[in-house]
């Protein structure tokens, strides 16, 4: 169903008019494209493929920034001070 071009309501494909002021609509339905179902298997990546293709293609391991060692640093450096003062000989 599509609508009609004077008052927005829906047209009878089957016969070119308007189901609510019954006027004859001046452009027929579009054809409808026929589904076309290939047989070719589709390929599937390997998780190493998906992985270098993730990184960008180098295959080598990705790598952290200096931002991510900064604060994991100022994080866990208090707590390794405190760990060495508090433990016993």
């Amino acid at each position: 169903m599509r609508l009609c071009e004077f008052c927005d309501a829906k047209v009878n494909d089957v016969n070119n008019k308007c189901t609510g002021c019954g006027a004859t609509q001046s452009t027929q339905p579009a054809p409808v494209a026929p589904v076309v179902v290939s047989s070719a298997p589709i390929a599937q990546a390997t998780p190493a493929q998906s992985l270098q293709q993730a990184v960008g293609g180098t295959g080598e391991k990705p790598q952290g920034s200096w931002a991510g060692l900064g604060c994991l640093i100022i994080v866990f450096w208090p707590a390794a001070i405190f760990y060495w003062l508090s433990r016993k000989w």
